[in-house]
């Protein structure tokens, strides 16, 4: 959640609420701050919500994370600085529309920020218009340099999963007709992020869920874009996927990281196998 505030797909998200009975929370973050910035609020969030729940008796919370645009880089950030807490108490995490390689427009203009600065609710910290700017951790270089630091941490951690949008220019809402123009993407895209941006990279052996014909804003309330039919979609296809048993994730997951650690077993004269899963 990280364009106009708290209104992005707020319809689909109070249909799993409402309409199947699931619990859904959003950490607050800044949507004009940068991913480690808004890593750090995701962390404390989930950390308390679980404490908190532990507390009451209840058992420990195991989330699915939904991350949107830049929601997704706000929770890799979380994800690499809390390794253990993930890997413990996070199922698995969709990817939606996310500027997961960059967004390329933010080496031309940082427009779509600039929007979210005008529309959000309220302003958001100081240090997130200078240094902690969310426009400074998107664009592709700094998405390159977060994959080199951060991707074998990320292997194996949780399951991944994606969801690509793609709108043509007549169908696309004014302002993403704009952010087209602007960028002149030689690729498919939905006005802020390209196809090939919003895949994981191949180590992480994500799952590509497909793509949904709907641009960067179809998220709004003043969208015609049916958000609780896709949200609900999401969440029945995760679970046609089996997307919540332990298990087999455990298994998954295993199988992913002996895949890479075993990627050369000549050059490296090594070859990993485990005997007992724990």
């Amino acid at each position: 959640n990280s364009i106009f505030d708290k209104e992005i797909f707020s319809l689909g998200l109070n249909a799993l609420s409402d309409e199947m009975g699931l619990r859904v929370i959003q950490p607050p973050v800044e949507a004009t701050c940068s991913g480690d910035f808004n890593g750090d609020i995701i962390a404390n969030y989930l950390r308390q919500d679980t404490q908190a729940r532990i507390a009451r008796g209840q058992k420990a919370p195991k989330y699915m994370i939904l991350g949107y645009s830049k929601g997704a880089v706000d929770t890799l950030n979380f994800m690499v600085k809390n390794q253990q807490f993930t890997s413990t108490y996070v199922k698995g995490f969709v990817a939606i529309a996310a500027p997961l390689h960059g967004s390329s427009i933010l080496n031309k203009t940082d427009l779509p920020f600039a929007l979210v600065s005008a529309l959000s609710e309220k302003d958001g910290p100081e240090i997130c218009k200078t240094e902690k700017a969310a426009a400074k951790s998107l664009v592709p270089s700094a998405m390159q340099s977060f994959w080199r630091k951060n991707e074998r941490s990320l292997i194996g951690l949780t399951r991944y999963y994606s969801v690509t949008f793609e709108s043509d220019p007549e169908d696309s809402h004014v302002f993403m007709k704009a952010t087209k123009l602007i960028a002149q993407f030689d690729e498919s895209n939905d006005g802020v992020v390209t196809t090939s941006s919003s895949k994981f990279p191949a180590n992480l052996v994500a799952l590509d869920l497909g793509t949904v014909k709907a641009d960067h804003l179809a998220g709004i309330l003043a969208s015609r874009f049916n958000q609780k039919a896709f949200m609900k979609g999401l969440i029945n296809t995760l679970g046609e996927l089996d997307a919540g048993n332990s298990q087999a994730n455990l298994q998954w997951n295993t199988n992913v990281i002996l895949s890479v650690a075993n990627a050369h077993p000549v050059r490296d004269r090594m070859y990993y196998r485990l005997n007992s899963q724990g």
